[in-house]
């Protein structure tokens, strides 16, 4: 989950550098929206799997 938050987080800073210069081009931002999906497809998971360690049983809502 640390790598997939990390590498979303990076694209996000790579997208703001190369639009603050004026440098995105469609291509990059369909790159950057690709690996973020990507990263997604593990992030997602792993963060409901958390939530399940993180809270007792006793606490769940039917």
């Amino acid at each position: 989950m640390l790598w997939s938050d990390f590498g979303a987080g990076i694209m996000t800073i790579v997208v703001l550098i190369l639009m603050s210069q004026g440098d995105l081009h469609l291509w990059q931002l369909y790159l950057a929206m690709a690996v973020t999906g990507a990263l997604d497809a593990f992030q997602f998971p792993a963060y409901m799997a958390s939530t399940n360690v993180l809270v007792p049983k006793k606490h769940y809502v039917s």
